[in-house]
């Protein structure tokens, strides 16, 4: 599999674009305010944590869907790149799942300080890096909802042309 392609275009995505976009805004918006601090970051937190379960069942539905034959016509038909759209599923989820993670720590480390050192929310940078993660997470996630739809188009065609 090559993903060196793929996983350098992560960076140049929209989803990557439109978060940075939205983070900028955010911080002209909100600038010298702190809204995420040691009172709300747990709810974050919480969120990350129903989010991670939602990208493994998605991922689970669209391998129960899936056969050997459909597995085998996804690794051999790349659609507009030299990239399988097996290779992409793999991609988006270990992705998702990944971003979510990073999350989970960000936010881990963030709880943990509001116990031990109340100065870091009053930092602004830590702010924006939780709102960037957060939205990007929730691109992704919006990205992999988009890409089932692909999925499924891809699944109709492959029934059509049996």
């Amino acid at each position: 599999m090559n993903i060196k392609k793929p996983l350098s275009q992560i960076f140049i995505s929209k989803t990557f674009t439109i978060s940075a976009f939205i983070l900028i805004i955010y911080i002209i918006i909100f600038t010298n305010k702190i809204l995420i601090d040691g009172n709300n970051i747990d709810y974050i937190f919480y969120f990350l944590l129903a989010l991670l379960p939602l990208i493994l069942s998605v991922f689970a539905i669209l391998i129960s869907f899936t056969d050997k034959e459909f597995l085998k016509f996804l690794k051999d038909n790349p659609p507009d790149s030299d990239v399988s759209i097996y290779d992409e599923i793999i991609l988006y989820f270990k992705l998702n799942v990944c971003l979510n993670v990073i999350g989970l720590m960000w936010v881990v480390f963030l709880v943990f300080s509001k116990y031990y050192d109340k100065i870091i929310f009053s930092k602004p940078i830590f702010q924006y890096v939780t709102v960037f993660i957060i939205i990007y997470i929730i691109m992704s996630f919006i990205q992999v909802l988009f890409f089932i739809f692909k999925f499924a188009k891809t699944k109709g065609q492959f029934v059509d042309g049996k």
